[in-house]
């Protein structure tokens, strides 16, 4: 069949938003943000707004250190020592507001420790940390997140909430996987 000479229509790729991209034909302020309409090919598929390309490995990596931050809450609340300390480096430092800063592993565990003897942590504390939607950013071997939480210090009957803030955390890839290296708790 011979060709009629039109152009068949290029697949459809959606505009997407994106807060402050340089491309865009329609704009809308939304609070004191400003953000743009951008169409795709003009940003390019697969691109950070900066145009960094997003790989499976970065994707991947940025996963990895979402689940510790999520497996340390669950050890935190529910977990043994050794699933809690299963997941800082040897070098750990945590800094928590109104607390002494430990550092290293002897004196992570001796909190950890003590959190558990005296019924504040850990299994049958009846406490539970929820934790928001972290931002993640890796470079290299190294990351870093912001992740707002929620700390409930009893969850018989009615929860009460203790504390609320943002964890402030860094991370560094080990051999065994993604580890913590530093906590700072802020509260709000």
């Amino acid at each position: 069949m011979a060709s009629s000479g039109r152009n068949l229509p290029r697949r459809h790729e959606p505009p997407v938003w994106r807060r402050e991209a340089v491309w865009g034909t329609t704009s809308i302020a939304v609070g004191r943000s400003r953000w743009r309409w951008v169409e795709s090919e003009k940003l390019g598929r697969n691109r950070t707004d900066e145009g960094t390309p997003v790989t499976f490995d970065r994707t991947s990596d940025e996963l990895q250190v979402r689940n510790v931050l999520a497996a340390f809450a669950v050890a935190t609340d529910i977990g043994s020592v050794d699933d809690y300390m299963g997941l800082l480096a040897d070098d750990a430092v945590i800094e928590l507001a109104g607390r002494p800063k430990r550092n290293g592993t002897e004196e992570l565990r001796a909190g950890a420790d003590a959190g558990r003897s005296s019924g504040t942590l850990g299994p049958g504390s009846h406490t539970i940390h929820l934790l928001g939607a972290s931002g993640v950013a890796v470079e290299g071997d190294t990351a870093s997140a912001t992740t707002p939480f929620v700390f409930f210090s009893s969850t018989d009957g009615v929860a009460v909430p203790a504390v609320a803030g943002h964890y402030y955390d860094e991370f560094r890839r080990t051999e065994a996987g993604w580890r913590l290296t530093h906590r700072r708790m802020q509260p709000v």
